[in-house]
């Protein structure tokens, strides 16, 4: 049973989602009812633009932290002294933001974007007729762990603290990608061309039996509609009966309300396909009865970027073995935008067998229902396409062991760009658009080790091609990281303390002893010790290199078994110890 996912406050954001009414009918027979899909009326009229600047509220700037560049596509959020959110925007190309307010008090603000630390200021007033200013700096961090509130009212899941933990660290990117979407689509920042589709399937998906398209003209600034959480809720994600049923997509406002979450446990999966792909999966509590859905978000865990929504009906009573559900796939913009891009509904057609006086029912085939988005323009008039014409090229090197370094993730942070280096540490990425990038890469090493990603900014522009060396820093560099007076370091040990189901203790006892031949042949014994932090994680600096180490983890239950291990001179050595049951 997957875990819960406690009390994240609802907000009100919006992406793809349609209703559709499904085919039935009888075999050997003509279709009863045909497929009708809900779409809101296309405009052919100019954007509506963000209305003038009131004269109380919060103005500013946003910008790196360390360069002082203007960030734009940051998402900046204004709260009352409550915590609420009374506004939002996204910083323009100078990284500038202005948010109106309706009455003076005491606010703060929140910036955010997928790939950089989450910003908070502190709190400010902001006075009638005024407007207060702020300069909010932002640094570079992949992903960011928040805190996770316990909501006594959802009891139907058991919740493990530790994958709690993680959940709220990947969902909080996935809400920033979310909040982005609601902004621009609120604000009429981005309108879009939808050319819609509908294909007919065989029953076991090899065949396609049919496919129709139809480009909308003109464009629209939100391109679908949605059912309403309080229906959804209430009535459940397939509505109606045989003959005009309704099959609904989860969006934004759905996925994050307070009921959806009620009524839904949450747990992390892995992708085996893809190690660098990590899942939320979500399915419905069991007391719940109405139809529902079970799905994935998948989030890239290099970049922190949501790529897709894969889910699934359930509480399907009258037709328990099927594979109608959907996709909604969301797509990064230059501009810091996020959009869906691409997205259906896969309904069941569903038949009755002549001769059958049961009525039984079973699936025949299916219909899918979706659109794309193939055109796409800004406010200012210009298109915002999701690629260009740049390359980024070069090598990740090893410092410490003098060798290159394959197997490395190379991420543009905040986009869906990446590459693997190669055997030689080789790297291309290529369609990028011209923009100032920061680059970073990531490996199984730092992560083990404990050390963050090394971040570097390149500058791109139309047409060029950039090289650039990456390179993970030598020993010593490392070591003043890792450790308090890290220049006289011979050998670092790190890891974790775990217990039998791998979850991670914290605030126990390792104790390192190893021997040193003294004057006459006899050894002396050393010793040292660690205290375990967050997740169990350890670290132990104050230790010889090239010696043989004996390790124990101590704890309230005695101590563990012993863990031999020699340390080379000038690395890095991760070793996973086990406490005593």
């Amino acid at each position: 049973m997957p875990r819960p996912l406690h009390s994240f406050s609802a907000l009100a954001l919006t992406n793809a989602v349609v209703s559709t009414t499904a085919r039935v009918f009888t075999l050997g027979t003509t279709w009863a009812t045909a497929a009708a899909v809900t779409f809101t009326a296309m405009s052919a009229t100019g954007f509506v633009l963000p209305s003038p600047v009131a004269a109380q509220g919060v103005s500013g700037v946003v910008v790196d932290a360390s360069s002082s560049a203007p960030l734009p596509g940051v998402l900046v959020s204004v709260l009352n002294a409550a915590g609420d959110r009374v506004g939002a925007v996204l910083t323009d190309a100078s990284g500038r933001f202005t948010v109106v307010v309706s009455i003076s008090g005491e606010y703060s603000a929140r910036a955010e974007r997928i790939g950089l630390a989450t910003s908070n200021t502190d709190a400010f007033d902001v006075a009638s007729e005024g407007l207060h200013t702020l300069r909010i700096e932002m640094a570079d961090r992949a992903v960011e762990i928040a805190g996770i509130v316990v909501d006594s009212r959802v009891q139907a899941c058991r919740i493990d603290p530790a994958e709690a933990i993680q959940i709220q660290r990947w969902w909080g990117e996935v809400r920033k990608a979310l909040d982005v979407s609601a902004v621009v689509q609120r604000d009429r920042l981005v309108r879009f061309r939808i050319q819609r589709y509908e294909r007919e399937w065989s029953a076991d998906l090899r065949s396609l039996a049919a496919e129709r398209t139809d480009l909308q003209v003109g464009f629209s600034s939100r391109p679908f509609v949605s059912a309403s959480t309080e229906s959804l809720s209430q009535d459940g994600f397939v509505q109606g009966v045989d003959g005009a049923r309704q099959y609904f997509a989860p969006d934004a406002d759905v996925l994050l309300s307070d009921a959806f979450l009620a009524q839904h446990c949450f747990s992390v999966v892995a992708d085996g396909a893809d190690a660098d792909r990590l899942g939320l999966r979500f399915e419905p509590i069991r007391s719940r009865k109405v139809p529902d859905i079970l799905g994935t978000l998948w989030v890239d865990t290099t970049t922190a970027e949501l790529t897709h929504l894969d889910y699934r009906y359930a509480n399907l009573d009258w037709l328990p073995q099927n594979e109608a559900g959907g996709r909604v796939e969301f797509r990064y913009l230059p501009s810091g935008t996020w959009i869906v891009a691409d997205w259906f509904i896969r309904m069941p057609q569903v038949g009755v067998r002549g001769g059958d006086r049961a009525g039984n029912t079973e699936v025949v085939g299916y219909v899918d229902v979706g659109g794309r988005v193939r055109q796409l323009a800004t406010a200012v008039g210009a298109g915002d396409g999701a690629t260009g014409s740049a390359q980024l090229v070069g090598a990740v090197f090893d410092s410490i062991r003098g060798a290159p370094l394959a197997g490395a993730r190379v991420a543009l942070l905040g986009s869906r760009f990446s590459a693997q280096t190669d055997a030689a540490g080789r790297f291309e990425i290529t369609g990028l658009p011209a923009a100032e990038h920061r680059v970073a890469f990531f490996h199984a090493d730092l992560t083990q080790w404990g050390v963050a990603s090394f971040v570097r900014t390149v500058d791109l522009s139309e047409d060029a091609r950039r090289e650039i060396q990456l390179a993970v820093p030598r020993f010593r560099t490392l070591a003043e990281i890792m450790c308090t007076g890290g220049g006289d370091v011979g050998a670092i040990l790190t890891g974790y303390v775990m217990d039998d189901g791998g979850a991670g203790l914290e605030n126990v006892t390792v104790e390192v002893a190893w021997e040193i031949p003294g004057a006459g042949g006899a050894a002396r014994t050393f010793t040292a010790e660690a205290r375990t932090g967050s997740g169990g994680r350890y670290r132990i600096c104050e230790v010889p290199a090239e010696a043989r180490m004996e390790l124990t983890v101590v704890t309230e239950q005695g101590r563990g078994r012993v863990t031999s291990v020699v340390l080379p001179t000038a690395e890095i050595t991760y070793r996973e110890l086990r406490a005593r049951r």
